[in-house]
């Protein structure tokens, strides 16, 4: 029960890690249109 819990945990880190770099890019994009619209 608990290592299945475990491998549940390891997968979302891994999910977690890949969306928060995909986020980055996308906070990054969306600050340079945001940018380009203020100025």
């Amino acid at each position: 029960m608990i290592l299945h819990w475990y491998k549940l945990t390891l997968g979302q880190i891994r999910v977690t890690n890949g969306v928060s770099r995909d986020s980055a890019r996308m906070t990054k994009s969306m600050e340079k249109l945001y940018i380009r619209g203020q100025f």
